[in-house]
């Protein structure tokens, strides 16, 4: 998937509370499975994991709108997501 295009996606998007059986932890195997051995830090109410980019030009569309949606996004060069 093109990161331009990705990061345009993220920051239109509304999380879709259907999505709500998306777990972070099946978030996190979706992210390692295109960066295994992902870096994994946290802090308070948020959790960083994986490298953003190359997972994104790894990743098909279906699985990067799945993250999205689930409230996934990016910061500091990683995927994000509160806890």
């Amino acid at each position: 998937m093109d990161i331009k295009r990705a990061r345009k996606i993220i920051e239109d998007r509304d999380v879709d509370y259907e999505y709500n059986s998306i777990t972070v932890l099946e978030g996190m195997n979706m992210i390692d499975k295109h960066d295994p051995g992902s870096g994994f830090s946290a802090d308070h109410d948020v959790i960083w994991f994986g490298d953003f980019e190359k997972t994104v030009e790894l990743m098909t569309e279906e699985e990067f709108m799945v993250l999205v949606k689930a409230g996934w996004m990016e910061e500091y060069e990683s995927w994000m997501h509160f806890v």
